[in-house]
């Protein structure tokens, strides 16, 4: 009775962590900000096909309440996956206004 016990738990418990395990994984690819019930900005993330994050647009509403591009910051990576490169833009300045490439010495 105590080894049926066990394994009814044990089962129970790998059923439960599989189960709360299903969004793991998974990436944001737009977030919506609210300022009360208006929405402020949208934020979308685009990716590579290896999962890094490769560029976030922000959308913010213009003078007709629409959603317009506003800035958007791409982001590198180097062969081993660290970020070696950082541009930001906005559509205030249509030129870059942040540009920071990082490089390793030696």
């Amino acid at each position: 009775m105590k080894k049926l016990y066990l394994i009814a738990l044990f089962s129970w418990i790998a059923f439960v962590s599989f189960g709360a395990d299903g969004n793991s994984g998974k990436k944001l690819d737009h977030v919506f900000v609210y300022s009360g019930d208006e929405v402020t900005s949208k934020m979308i993330y685009i990716y590579d096909s290896d999962g890094s994050l490769k560029q976030l647009e922000t959308l913010m509403p213009d003078n007709s309440g629409e959603l317009a591009n506003n800035g958007k910051e791409v982001y590198g990576y180097d062969e081993q996956g660290r970020m070696n490169d950082y541009e930001s833009y906005h559509s205030l300045r249509p030129t870059v206004v942040a540009t920071n490439t990082i490089r390793k010495e030696g």
